[in-house]
């Protein structure tokens, strides 16, 4: 499963980027750009994993959001898809 995950560092004065998820609205987190996007992207994979195991008792984890609505939404940010694979108690048939 990808989701969609933005790196923003627009109006910040440091070297960090926030990085957010649209699908979680509430899950921020902040990375050094020093790290790259590589970083990053590990950084929010790990995020987003440990997020979701706040889900177990949810009847549904929502559904990615369409990459390029969140892409035309984040103009002067850096938009890519983070894929995780679901353990398998979050799977929800």
């Amino acid at each position: 499963m990808k989701y969609p995950v933005i790196f923003d560092q627009s109006g910040r004065q440091d070297k960090y980027y926030t990085i957010t998820f649209p699908n979680f609205i509430g899950l921020v987190e902040k990375s050094d750009s020093i790290d790259g996007l590589n970083g990053c992207l590990k950084k929010a994979r790990e995020a987003l994993m440990n997020h979701l195991t706040d889900y177990a008792a949810q009847p549904d984890i929502p559904a990615p959001s369409d990459i390029n609505e969140v892409i035309q939404a984040n103009p002067h940010a850096i938009v890519t898809e983070v894929e995780i694979k679901l353990p398998s108690h979050l799977l929800h048939n």
